[in-house]
């Protein structure tokens, strides 16, 4: 199936007949380390989690891949013949579209696209993004292939921000259980009343309004929390999941 890649909310192959060639490269996220060197003692002291709550933290990863130009009345049957071409199909015709339409195309793309920050969705997971700044590569006339790269953020964002919400029945207390993805968050708290949180060996008090706890940070997995509060309190939490 051919198909284009989403940027922020416009699709390359309905926006310009820019099609997604199989050469998609994510490189995985390099881990950021700290050594120190203690002379006249084996090895080195790694710092690496000293501020991290124990939690590995990543530099930007590089993703790149190539759109092809296609005029969108072409994509799907080239031919006339009803028959649809694949994406190996495509690459070895490389019949692109003609050269005005062509420098029309790849003019527009790199205003939109280079030098910018963008969320990108690729085909194969619609449900996340990534995002960072792109840069649109060299162009080449006969090829109708058009080299995209960005640096981005080490994880993808999960599409909508994740909202659970308890309202505090008449015993008192309500217990949530918060997923999370993986990548650790501190969640927003909004809390129509006074309120005390507790979790795993730790606890904390909400006043009326947005609340954040440093202490209260979601791994990944489930994260149970036991509110104590008045009746018809109603506690919120919001956060961003994030995951490779």
């Amino acid at each position: 199936m051919l198909t284009g890649v989403k940027i922020d909310d416009i699709d390359t192959m309905d926006r310009w007949g820019l099609i997604l060639l199989d050469d998609v490269k994510i490189d995985a996220p390099k881990q950021k380390t700290s050594k120190v060197d203690v002379p006249a003692a084996d090895g080195s002291l790694d710092l690496s989690y000293a501020l991290t709550d124990g939690e590995p933290v990543f530099e930007d990863r590089e993703i790149s891949f190539t759109l092809f130009t296609w005029g969108a009345e072409l994509i799907g049957n080239p031919d006339g013949d009803g028959d649809a071409w694949s994406l190996d199909e495509v690459g070895r015709r490389g019949n692109p579209a003609d050269d005005e339409n062509y420098e029309l195309i790849s003019s527009s793309l790199f205003a939109f696209l280079h030098g910018r920050q963008h969320k990108l969705w690729l085909p194969d997971d619609d449900t996340h993004y990534y995002k960072g700044v792109f840069s649109a590569g060299q162009k080449a006339h006969k090829s109708g292939r058009i080299p995209v790269s960005g640096i981005v953020h080490p994880y993808k964002f999960k599409n909508e921000v994740t909202e659970a919400s308890v309202t505090i029945g008449s015993s008192g207390t309500e217990l949530i259980i918060l997923y999370n993805e993986q990548k650790a968050v501190i969640p927003d708290i909004t809390s129509s009343g006074a309120a005390t949180l507790y979790w795993n060996a730790s606890s904390a008090t909400l006043t009326a309004g947005k609340n954040r706890i440093s202490d209260l940070k979601l791994k990944a997995g489930e994260t149970v929390i036991r509110i104590k509060a008045a009746e018809g309190t109603t506690v919120t939490f919001t956060y961003q999941e994030k995951r490779f």
